[in-house]
């Protein structure tokens, strides 16, 4: 009989798994797995809906500089939804993005999805999965894994608040 490990998945074989938060997405991103950001409300809806219109974002985690990564790359920072339109044209809502031009490029900062993502900057691949593009993601992770040794880690973002609650700073978000 086997020795148990501490990591039940490499007991199983099982090279998918599914973890919460920034620490999934740091481990995720260190063991070298395909990573699957799944933030719904709003941020992986919102990179949808923006590929779709081949418009590019730019993921802004919340201690970087959005207004400084804008320029660099000749973009416009997304705006809070009260803003757009009076003051621009994109939000963290997934309708900014529907009428985007192709090519715009947008920086978009958020404390859950775009943290997330910037944290898996070292993953091999790192999609933004939401119900919008589900099948299409599922897909294309497949096509990744066939045939080799790599895992794939889906990582549900949750909702974390600015003033911790007595439940602490990550609320785990159901839609996630």
């Amino acid at each position: 009989m086997s020795a148990m490990t501490s990591d039940p998945f490499a007991q199983s074989g099982c090279r998918c798994r599914f973890g919460w938060g920034q620490r999934a997405v740091g481990e995720a991103a260190a063991r070298g797995d395909v990573v699957v950001i799944v933030d719904v409300l709003s941020f992986s809806t919102a990179v949808a809906t923006a590929a779709q219109h081949d418009a590019f974002v730019y993921p802004c985690a919340e201690r970087e500089d959005a207004a400084a990564l804008a320029a660099r790359i000749g973009g416009e920072v997304t705006l809070h939804r009260e803003d757009v339109p009076a003051r621009g044209r994109f939000s963290l809502s997934p309708l900014t993005f529907a009428s985007a031009p192709a090519g715009a490029r947008v920086v978009l900062p958020s404390p859950n999805g775009a943290t997330c993502t910037r944290l898996a900057r070292n993953a091999p691949h790192v999609f933004a999965g939401a119900l919008v593009n589900a099948r299409a993601v599922g897909c294309a992770v497949h096509e990744l894994l066939d045939g080799n040794e790599r895992g794939a880690t889906v990582v549900a973002c949750g909702e974390r608040w600015r003033t911790p609650s007595a439940d602490g700073p990550l609320r785990f978000a159901l839609e996630d």
